[in-house]
């Protein structure tokens, strides 16, 4: 009677050893392993002509052109919000005119 009392307690401190001990794996890959930080520029120019001159102030009654930096390659679409507007487009640039409408 000794023994079979034994045997059980031993059998179950070995049973709660090896729970203890165990690792488990985790099954389910991390999507983001090796992700880099996404990094986004906007360049706003002004029109003048065939140039373009970089600014960050938009005049009354000017066509300026947002872009932006990333190479059109790495995506398939822009948003741009600009004010009330909602653009989504292919281009990585958007031009607007800016008249008195919007003073």
């Amino acid at each position: 009677m000794k023994i079979t009392k034994l045997l059980k307690i031993s059998v179950f401190l070995f049973a709660v050893f090896l729970f203890i001990t165990c690792k488990q794996e985790n099954l389910t890959p991390d999507p983001c392993f090796n992700a880099e930080p996404f990094k986004a520029s906007l360049k706003i120019a002004e029109i003048q002509g065939d140039s373009l001159i970089e600014t960050d102030t938009v005049l009354i009654n000017s066509t300026v052109s947002f872009s932006a930096s990333t190479p059109v390659t790495s995506f398939s679409t822009y948003k741009f919000h600009i004010g009330t507007m909602d653009t989504i487009t292919e281009k990585n640039e958007i031009r607007l005119f800016f008249g008195e409408r919007y003073v």
